[in-house]
């Protein structure tokens, strides 16, 4: 008796299932982004709540933020190379749940500044095994001729952290209190987490020791520490800028509830930057990390005009800011992924490295600066850390061309 054969899939019916499993990846990977980063974003959008509820000056509520990003960079390289052994799916399993539970912590017991220090502490550490590992899953998982915009969406959680934030100050905090605030990051975190479980391909360790091709980054280490480098004075100006929009507007004369919609209207302008940015690098031959400078510098222009004490110039200066000088980590990200497509968490733990430092430094000096000169002084000094880091970024450009095992369509 002859059995026939299973008809396989029609060409449409593939291709659907394929568009379908990626989007899924996609969303797993924008919301693994958007939960591991908001503890410590929305400890800058309740910056004000947060220093009166809990007794803190505004240099000490720099360490607050800090210490989350000191967490991320201390985890970052280690477990970027880990999460090359164990897989992404597993990685960002143990990142949101630890992200979960310390959320959870910081609603129901933290009342005190140094509590808070050391609960985003080990939020960072599950942030960083988090952010590398989402590089992974895109890398392994999207259309190399769309990942330029695929890492533009996954880099827009970090606005879009921002976002949420930003309009948890008059929806939460002034209604309820902060500590609703993370009680949301913590459903937020469990929500990304049923996606990832869902959505995400089990590449755990059977499946990595399958793949051909170098498991170490491509480009030379070297390279990566000094994109690190530039990273850090980037990142020290964007960690800068999402945590302390808010109180430099209520300094001018903005109320609480209109500085965080005021963080918001940045968070959306970043956003659309991103997703134009990386949706042009798919079909642009120019070097996405020259892209990325430019627009840094441009950026340093809108962090001058938050420098004068005037209400209505921080608007202007917030989508300025936001709008150039947040575009910047999309194009980075993905020219590190792309011309490293197998080492993806590795050779990200290294470059983010550079961004924690940047990110965990920032606040903290800018919070001096504050307490000690002005605001004025503060906004001036990140707008030179700005154009530090476009003219490394641009010098380091070259290094990080398209290997050629990733096709970009024109």
């Amino acid at each position: 008796m002859t059995t026939n054969p299973k008809p396989s899939p029609s060409p449409s019916v593939t291709a659907t299932i394929e568009a379908t499993r990626s989007t899924g990846v996609l969303v797993a990977s924008v919301l693994t982004t958007v939960s591991s980063v908001y503890p410590a974003f929305l400890a800058g959008a309740l910056g004000v709540e947060l220093r009166s509820s809990l007794g803190m000056t505004e240099w000490f509520f720099g360490f607050v933020i800090g210490g989350f990003f000191f967490g991320s960079a201390l985890g970052s390289t280690a477990l970027g190379r880990l999460g090359e052994r164990l897989g992404a799916r597993r990685m960002i399993t143990f990142s949101l749940l630890t992200t979960a539970a310390v959320t959870a912590f910081i609603s129901a017991f933290v009342r005190s500044g140094p509590v808070l220090i050391a609960a985003l502490f080990v939020a960072g550490l599950a942030n960083s095994s988090g952010q590398t590992s989402a590089n992974k899953l895109l890398s392994q998982s999207i259309n190399p001729a769309r990942l330029g915009l695929a890492m533009a969406i996954k880099q827009s959680g970090m606005p879009g952290a921002s976002l949420l934030g930003g309009l948890a100050v008059p929806i939460l905090a002034l209604t309820v209190g902060w500590q609703w605030s993370y009680l949301f990051a913590t459903a937020l975190a469990l929500v990304a987490l049923w996606a990832v479980l869902r959505f995400a391909p089990d590449d755990g360790p059977a499946a990595t020791t399958q793949r051909s091709g170098p498991t170490r980054p491509v480009t030379a280490h070297r390279i990566l520490v000094l994109g690190a480098v530039a990273a850090g004075f980037s990142s020290a100006a964007a960690g800068t800028l999402g945590n302390w929009v808010t109180s430099s507007a209520v300094d001018a004369g903005w109320s609480s509830g209109a500085a965080g919609l005021l963080l918001s209207l940045g968070a959306v302008t970043g956003i659309s930057s991103r997703l134009l940015l990386g949706w042009r690098a798919d079909r642009s031959p120019r070097l996405p990390m020259r892209t990325a400078a430019t627009f840094l510098a441009w950026g340093a222009s809108g962090a001058l005009l938050l420098a004068p004490r005037v209400q209505w110039t921080h608007v202007v200066a917030v989508m300025i800011a936001f709008g150039a000088g947040w575009g910047w980590p999309a194009l980075f990200n993905f020219a590190v992924v792309r011309a490293n497509p197998l080492a993806a968490s590795a050779a990200t733990g290294v470059t983010q490295t550079g961004v924690y430092v940047g990110v965990f430094t920032g606040p903290i000096v800018f919070g001096f600066m504050v307490d000690h000169v002005s605001y004025a002084a503060g906004w001036s000094l990140i707008a030179g850390s700005m154009l530090i880091g476009a003219a490394i970024m641009w010098r380091l450009a070259p290094q990080f061309q398209d290997p050629g095992q990733v096709s970009l369509s024109r």
